[in-house]
Order: structure tokens, then sequence, then C-alpha cells
């Protein structure tokens, strides 16, 4: 193999393009700064020559404009509330103002108090008698009682754009009585032409624009007189512009054209006027001498590159050749499978040192590299075989490893788990008490801001592949560098969701038999029964279903969560075999279990009903009487199709013999309330008394009759 000087991999091409490149990196700067700088002059001089061209432009409008609502404040002033009543005399008032005419090329008029035109000039017929009641100028001026330009808008007569301004009409008392308005048609010639048609050189322009309305008054441009300005992001400056923002820039406008603009605010009405000149045009001057610039460049970087190249090359082939023998066999090395041989020594100068230490680096690599995979072998089986969940994270809360035990609590595999955050959105995170379990506030996260373990932090995991929430006791610890820097993050966590289950569950079953022992009536505590397995487990409905005395028909239930319609529609429903899953339970005297209400036969005749309730699935369970009597059902519904797991059918067996507890009770209670009226009743109608006695003759009265008290009470 022979080296020439085009190999890149060679210590020679290296050296002769590194010094060539420092020489033309060095040229090519300095061009390119040259024309950096010329056109930074240019746009800071033309930037600030058309800012003083936009400020006297405005400057100019607000004045036009502060002149008009002036004139209007004026001739308002010597309208009295007499003239405002006689609309013929305020008609020929106005009309003797021929200053209003000249200011206002779309005339004036007077509005009465409830907005209507009784007085024009111009457009007589027409106006007089329309309400601007509904304009918000007018509704301003009106109820504020302020001087005032109005938002530009359609003519509500001649359907052509203009400009009002308004100013209120006041009797002695400073109480407004009416309006004066002047009216600019924009599609007519008007003061704002003066600027508006003008060109900033040849391909340049003037706008005028309301921010308050996102509205463009005027511009050079016809065509966008009263156009919506453009969107957010669009064109930068012209959302600086709409921010308030007073100078001048270069952005992108929205037909894609990169222009050089300025402006200035019209303090009056809040309107800017802004001036733009594509870049294109503007820089001109600058692109034309930057590429002569270039093409100099261009032409001496070809003539000092090629001389560089040559003088480079032919000394580094002087200086190197020695080298060359040495390099072929290293080369012919790396394009091997094998591991790497010695190298031969054939001379002892500085190359013979060189392939000598290589030599000894190859042998040490070699049992360290051994030593390494013995070492990551031991580790990945140790942590593989551990049976707590290992989680190692990097400094930037980045998940790089983990065990199997770690993926299967947490529902995941590897490509799901690996590379996330601890502030990745899709962790639903949970504490005991049920708030959410902020990413910052994560044990990993802390042990990375403060670099201190955290120890045994309850959270709870939802697992969406399970649909469920596992509950861990997470620690934290981190791993340091040799200079004390975080270097992992080691999470290790085991799985307690059967101690939390538990502990629910415990403190559940005890809520409700403590409302038993204290008498609470039979609806609380069903209706807890069922609202405290939702809480449990917020994916559940839950219902139950009580049959009447019969044990034919569905009586009444409680299902707080279920909808009015869908409970309603259960009430007086015959059981039976396919009615359902709780009418096919309670006739079964079984358990019914459906997966998937679409596609099940027993949900078939009321599947309408059950997707206008949202219901998926519904697992029945029925509720015994200690004579084996069923008293109803009781069921839990998901509104997806769900298949229960062990722990599921535990908790609705739970829940039905709760239930059976609370009605067991409530028919005892019945039954000797019915009991003790029905002796009261027979003892109230003996003539007798009537008595009874214990084994040590102790007499107990039972409640007499009021005729027998008599009696003896006479006796």
């Amino acid at each position: 193999m022979s080296l020439n000087i085009f190999q890149k991999t060679s210590l020679k091409t290296r050296l002769t393009l590194f010094t060539l490149a420092v020489f033309l990196i060095g040229i090519w700067s300095l061009s390119f700064y040259a024309s950096r700088m010329l056109r930074d002059d240019m746009q800071r001089q033309l930037g600030e020559q058309q800012f003083s061209t936009v400020t006297l432009a405005a400057s100019q409008i607000n004045s036009e404009l502060d002149e008009r609502l002036k004139a209007l404040e004026k001739i308002a002033a010597q309208i009295s509330p007499a003239l405002l009543k006689n609309p013929g005399d305020l008609q020929e008032f106005i009309e003797q103002r021929p200053i209003l005419q000249i200011m206002f090329n779309n005339g004036v008029f007077v509005t009465a108090l409830d907005g209507k035109a009784i007085a024009s000039v111009l457009h007589m017929e027409q106006r007089i008698g329309t309400s601007y009641a509904d304009r918000d100028f007018m509704i301003s001026a009106l109820k504020d009682g302020k001087s005032s330009i109005g938002r530009p808008i359609i003519g509500r007569v001649l359907k052509a754009p203009v400009i009002p301004m308004i100013v209120p009409i006041r009797d002695s008392k400073a109480q407004v009585i009416g309006t004066l308005v002047g009216s600019i048609n924009l599609g007519m010639p008007n003061f704002l032409d003066r600027v508006a048609e003008n060109r900033f050189s040849k391909t340049g322009g003037y706008l005028i624009v309301a921010p308050q309305y996102q509205l463009i008054v005027t511009a050079t441009d016809k065509s966008r007189i009263m156009q919506t300005t453009p969107p957010p992001g669009v064109n930068q400056m012209h959302d600086r512009y709409m921010q308030g923002f007073e100078g001048y820039g270069i952005a992108t406008s929205s037909l894609g054209t990169e222009e050089l603009s300025a402006a200035k605010s019209i303090p009056l009405t809040g309107w800017f006027i802004a001036v733009t000149l594509p870049t294109e045009e503007a820089f001109a001057s600058i692109t034309a001498l930057r590429q002569r610039i270039l093409l100099a460049t261009g032409l001496f970087t070809l003539l000092a590159g090629a001389l560089v190249w040559w003088m480079t090359a032919w000394m580094l082939r002087r200086q190197f050749s020695p080298m060359m023998a040495a390099t072929k066999t290293l080369a012919t090395l790396s394009e091997t499978t094998q591991v790497a041989k010695p190298l031969q020594v054939d001379r002892q100068d500085e190359i013979g040192e060189l392939i000598g230490g290589f030599n000894r680096l190859l042998d040490t690599i070699e049992h360290r590299e051994t030593a390494l995979q013995e070492s990551k072998d031991n580790y990945r089986r140790l942590v593989d075989d551990l049976q707590v969940g290992i989680v190692i994270q990097s400094p930037d809360s980045k998940i790089l490893r983990c065990n199997r035990i770690a993926l299967e609590k947490l529902g995941l595999d590897e490509s799901q788990l690996l590379g996330k955050t601890s502030f990745d959105p899709d962790w639903d995170v949970i504490r005991e008490g049920g708030s959410p379990f902020l990413a910052a506030e994560h044990p990993a996260a802390q042990t990375i801001a403060t670099g201190q373990p955290v120890n045994n932090v309850v959270m709870g995991v939802y697992r969406p592949s399970m649909r469920d929430r596992v509950w861990l006791l997470v620690s934290a610890k981190p791993e340091l560098a040799p200079d004390g820097s975080l270097r992992l993050v080691v999470s290790t966590f085991i799985d307690i969701s059967e101690t939390k289950r538990a502990e629910r569950h415990d403190q559940f079953r005890s809520h409700i038999l403590e409302m038993l022992a204290a008498g609470k009536p039979l609806p609380d505590v069903l209706e807890a029964l069922v609202l405290g397995v939702e809480q449990l487990y917020p994916a559940m409905l839950c219902s139950i279903l009580l049959l009447d005395n019969e044990g034919k028909r569905f009586e009444c239930g409680i299902s707080p969560s279920l909808p009015d319609f869908y409970n309603k529609a259960l009430e007086g429903l015959a059981i039976g075999m396919g009615v359902g899953s709780c009418g096919t339970a309670a006739f079964t005297r079984q358990r019914v279990i459906v997966e998937d209400i679409a596609t099940h036969p027993y949900w078939a005749p009321y599947l309408e009903l059950a997707t206008g309730a949202g219901l998926g699935a519904c697992w029945s369970q029925p509720i015994f009487a200690s004579d084996g009597r069923v008293l109803g059902t009781f069921a839990i519904y998901h509104r997806t199709a769900h298949t229960p797991a062990d722990q599921d059918i535990y908790l609705i067996e739970q829940c039905a013999s709760l239930a059976s507890i609370a009605l067991e009770k409530n028919l005892a209670e019945e039954r000797l309330q019915r009991s003790e009226a029905h002796f009261r009743l027979l003892t109230e109608d003996v003539q007798d008394v009537v008595w009874k006695t214990d084994q040590r003759f102790h007499f107990y009265l039972h409640q007499p009759s009021r005729r027998t008290c008599a009696r003896l009470c006479s006796r």
C-alpha cells in the first residue's frame, strides 16, 4: 500500500491541511468580517434615516388629527340644547362651517343622546335617522363623555372604509346631550394620502397600523387598507412594533421578503406608522461589493493554497520518511479482526521507542479489557438477581440502566424506560394522600439537586399497561466521582402495594362497621360502601341493587356515580337469565363477570343504555341473607372493557358481604320493631293487668290499658 498526500489518516496530510486551513481561515475571516461590518454600518445608517423619516411623518399625522379633533370640540361647544332640539337650525348651523367639509372628506353629522343622526353635512339623506348607537366610538362618547378617534370601520352609509372622530355635546351643566362626529373616507383623497402614497425609495412603502384593533388603517399598497395585521410569529419586527417598540430592524415579512423597517407611534390614536424597504434594494451596493471581495479572496486562496500545500508536503515528506514503514504495518493491523500483536522494533531511536511503548500499551489494554468485561458480567448478574427494583440515572436525570424487577414493577419494557427522566410528563405519580408528586420532589431529583441520599419515600406510580397503581418504597443514593462531582444516582425500590391495599381495605371495612355499630340509616351505610370502593379504586363505578320482597324485581338502587337515566331504567326490572350482569347474578345466585359489555349476549338488549352511560365492563356479585335468600347485587363497572384480577374478585366478595351484614341488621331491626308493635297492641286491648316475674319473683307491669289503670287507681 502506497501512502499519498491525499490520505486523510496520514499525519503528513493532516499537518498540511492544518497549515493550509489556518491560512485560509485568516483570509476568509477577514473577508467576511469586512463584508459584515459594511452591511452593519449600512443597516444602521439606513435604519436611522428610516426612523427619522417615519418620526417626521408620525408627528405630521398626529398634528393633523389633533387639529381636526380640536375643531370638532370648538364647534360642539357652540351647539346649545335648544339648537340640538331644532334639526332645521342645527342643519343650517353645521352647513355654515365650511372648515368641517375641508377637514372631513366624508362630512360630519350630529347625533342626539339616542345615537341617531339628526343633522349631516354630506350624505344627509342617507345619514339622518340612521342609528350609530351600537358603534364603539358612539358608546364611549355618550357613556364616558370623552372625545376620541374611533376604530377604522366600514361606513354604515357609504360602505367604504372610514375613520370616525367624535366629540360629546354638553349642556350648561356639562351633561352629555349628543355628539358631533367627523368622518374621514380612506377611499377618497385625504390628508393621510400625503404620507401613504409616497414610496420610500423604489420598492419601499408606508403603513399606518392600529395595533389595538390589529388593523392596517392605510398603506402605500391600497390593497392592504382595512386588512388585518399578520398573526404573531410571522414578522418579528412587526410583533415588536405591535407591543410598542419604536425603532428599526430587519425581519422577514408575511410575504416572505426580508425587509428593513422602522416604526414610530402616533400618540393621539395609539397607532403607529411604519416604513419598509426590501433589503435586496437597501443593501444592493453592499451585495455587489461583497461579491467582488469574495471573488478576489477566492482567486487569492487558490494561488496561496497551492503554494502552501506544495511547500508543506515537500517538507513533511523529508521529515517523516522513516515512519512510513511503521505506519504501513499499523494500518494493516487495524484492518484485521485478530488480536493485535506486538510490532517489531527495527531501530533504537525515537521511532523504535515509540513502537516499544505501543507494544507495552497493547499488553496492558488486553489485561484491563479482560478484567473489565469480567467485572461487568458479575455486576450485571448481581443486579438482575436482586429482588428489589434498581434504576440508575445520570446527573441530568436520564435513566441509563435498570434491572428485571424494576421493569416488572413499573410495567414497562427497556425501550419505554431507558432514556426517560424524572421530569418526563408521562409519569403519573401521587403521594399517599393522593396529591400529585411533583417531578422536582422525586427522590432521584432531590439527590441530584442536593447530592444527599433520600430514603424510604412512598410513591404511587400509575402503570398504563396494567391500568393500576403500584405503591413503591423508594430510596435514592448518589455515586460520586473522584473529584466529588455527581457521577450517577442509584434508586432502589420495593413493592408495598399489598401492604397499602390491606391498610386501605381495613380502614374502609372498619368505617362501614363503625357506621353499622352507630346505628346509621341503611341508605347512608350502603352509599358509604359504594363511594368507599370508588375512592379506593377511582377507575371503578359501583352500585347496589336491592330486590323487592318477592325477590323477583329490582326495587331500588344505590349508585351515586351512575347517570340518573340509567338508574331509573333499572327500577322495577325483572331479574332473569341474560338480564345484564346484575339480573343474571340475582337469578342464578352466582357471580357474573362481563368483561366487555359491547360483545356479551347478557347485555345485548341493554347495549344502547350501557353505551349512553359510558360503561364498558360489569362484574356483579349476589348479596345473600343468612337464610340463603338473595337480597340484591353488588356490581363494579368500568368505562372500558376490563378483566378482573384476583384482588378484584376478593374486593367484590368482601363488599357483597358488608352489604349483606348491613341489610341483615336492618331486617332484624325491622322484625324487632314489628314484634314490639304487635306486643304493645295486644297489651293495650287486654282488660286486666298484665305482668311478668323473674326467678326472684320481681313483678314487672306491662302497660295496662287506661281503663284498667283507672280501675286499679280507684281501688
